[in-house]
């Protein structure tokens, strides 16, 4: 049985690489560069997922926020957005994920579902698993966008801007890698166990 670890693969890390971009040309003032970069290297991840059927809302929340930032440049709002740009990607992250939780519908199951059988998908376990790895990164988010705060009336970007959030971000990694792994064998012999159940009725139809 596959490991029903939550995990993103390749197209994820450059979900990422688009933040990364970004980050690299807002610190040299570049915002247009930017937001174009990120939003076209999240347009192309997506274009992968649809035509896999399977989009994924964190890309779509990172594709509205660079072309959000691309109009706000366009229309000359650049201070505005530089002024305000830690909180606001931080935020609309760390949103969109308790919006996900108070509609139990945990986001990190689309990426979970990438490595999980099927016959796990509707698991109470496997979904109880993902609302608490969306938990985490929930409140991962919002720390990032409260430390995105504090960085405006306080300075400190450094610390507070990159250091802080991006420590967070990286246990969060972490924590995702292993976390999952305590509910392994319970999930392992729910799939088993559906793999049994499921067997007669396979026989069934091939003799049909």
């Amino acid at each position: 049985m596959t490991e029903p670890v939550p995990t993103a693969g390749i197209w994820a890390s450059l979900g990422f690489l688009s933040w990364a971009v970004y980050g690299f040309f807002s610190d040299l003032n570049s915002w247009m560069a930017a937001a174009v970069t990120g939003l076209l290297i999240t347009a192309f991840v997506l274009s992968h997922q649809y035509r896999r059927g399977a989009v994924k809302l964190m890309d779509l929340t990172a594709a509205a926020y660079f072309a959000a930032a691309t109009i706000t440049i366009a229309i000359g709002d650049r201070e505005l957005l530089a002024h305000y740009n830690l909180p606001l990607a931080w935020g609309v992250f760390a949103i969109v994920a308790w919006l996900t939780i108070f509609m139990d519908r945990p986001f990190t199951e689309q990426y979970a579902r990438e490595s999980a059988p099927r016959e796990l998908w509707r698991a109470p376990l496997f979904h109880r698993m993902n609302l608490e790895v969306t938990l985490v990164w929930a409140l991962i988010f919002t720390f990032g966008a409260v430390t995105g705060i504090l960085s405006l009336y306080i300075g400190r970007a450094l610390l507070l801007g990159l250091i802080l959030p991006m420590s967070a971000m990286a246990a969060g990694f972490v924590f995702n890698r292993y976390y999952p792994r305590r509910y392994l064998p319970r999930l392992a012999a729910l799939g088993d166990a559906a793999e049994v159940d499921e067997a007669p009725r396979r026989a069934h139809n091939l003799a049909l």
